[in-house]
């Protein structure tokens, strides 16, 4: 069946968006029908009913030890500390109910999710070793405060990575090492206070640099050595002048901070941050993906749209997904769902080996 634009006012917010004909391909295919809310408000209500960042101090409902919590001790729900939740000592049935088609659906799965318990963090808790104080992580070991991440070890206060090892006070690293107060980098090792770089080793205070090994203060380069300020040194000036910028002392890396960010503006800014693995897409922060539009922080992306928080590939055949993928297709309306995950629809935390909900 053919398919035309179709123009629609959104029930919640009232402002007008449009249904394109491939939309509506991918709703026939999933059978579910089409959006009534514009797709901010779709992201609004996803994000709504999820929290990664903000973490509280609570009693297990279980065994009442104090726990670090993604719900607050105000929130009157039932909440298990990580050793209550993954043990044996419950299994989920004692809170069952006998489907009543006589009664609204919604109101019976609201009476079912006020009685469950929930888990009090959002890990694979099983997979971690020594990460208590994180939340939405998985496969990793010896992280303090790192926010969804995955694969990912010596972890420190950053966020929305994986396959990171020895990495602090950064955003958006996939596959580095070694890096700090940094965001977006690939495939990076030895990296600081630097952004959009990928296969970058021993640089400093740079942008948009690809390939690039010992660089300081450099933009826009690719497959450079020996550069400060985007200047080309021989190896003896350039190890020379690092001893002059005095990176050892805390006053030489505020200077060089401050002087970078105003040599950084000199230079033009791509139209958004993705790399050239790219094919037909729009979005922002997006990593080897093709035929996907409006994906935000996405990798591994195919034939997908409205998508946030893709941080692991592969995603396929996926719309209004807001995290996180590895091996996901099919999935409608869900967040914080992935793990060889198949066609899910309005669901969140689901994980793993997921069809079919």
């Amino acid at each position: 069946m053919e398919y035309e634009f179709k123009n629609v006012v959104c029930q919640n917010c009232k402002g007008k968006f449009t249904i394109e004909p491939e939309d509506f391909n991918f709703y026939e295919k999933i059978k579910v029908p089409p959006p009534t809310w514009c797709p901010t408000c779709r992201l609004i209500r996803r994000i709504a009913c999820t929290n990664s960042w903000s973490l509280f101090y609570r009693n297990c409902d279980k065994c009442d030890k104090r726990t670090l919590s993604m719900y607050p001790p105000s929130q009157k729900i039932t909440v298990f500390c990580q050793p209550c939740w993954w043990g044996d000592s419950w299994d989920g049935t004692e809170y069952a109910m006998d489907y009543d088609p006589n009664k609204p659906f919604l109101a019976q799965w609201k009476e079912l999710s006020e009685k469950t318990p929930y888990t009090a963090l959002e890990t694979g808790y099983l997979t971690l070793k020594n990460c208590e104080y994180c939340n939405s992580i998985g496969y990793s070991k010896n992280c303090m405060l790192a926010i969804w991440a995955d694969y990912c070890e010596n972890v420190y206060f950053s966020s929305i990575m994986n396959e990171g090892k020895d990495i602090a006070d950064s955003l958006l690293i996939f596959s580095s090492e070694l890096c700090y107060e940094s965001i977006w980098l690939h495939k990076s090792y030895r990296v600081f206070y630097s952004q959009e770089c990928t296969a970058c080793t021993a640089v400093w205070f740079s942008r948009n640099c690809y390939g690039c090994m010992n660089c300081v203060g450099c933009v826009n380069l690719r497959g450079s050595s020996y550069k400060i300020f985007n200047e080309q040194y021989s190896k003896e000036g350039y190890l020379k002048k690092l001893k002059e910028l005095k990176f050892d002392t805390r006053s030489g890396i505020d200077k060089l901070k401050k002087e970078s960010e105003i040599f950084w503006k000199k230079f033009p800014y791509r139209f958004y941050c993705g790399d050239s693995f790219n094919l037909n897409v729009t979005g922002e922060y997006i990593h080897k993906s093709k035929n996907s539009k409006e994906m935000y922080i996405c990798g591994g992306a195919e034939n997908c749209k409205w998508c946030q928080f893709i941080t692991f590939k592969p995603v396929k055949d996926c719309m209004d997904y807001s995290g996180w993928g590895n091996n996901a297709e099919l999935v409608y309306e869900s967040f914080t769902a992935g793990l060889n995950i198949s066609n899910s629809k309005f669901s969140g935390f689901c994980w793993s080996d997921v069809i079919n909900t």
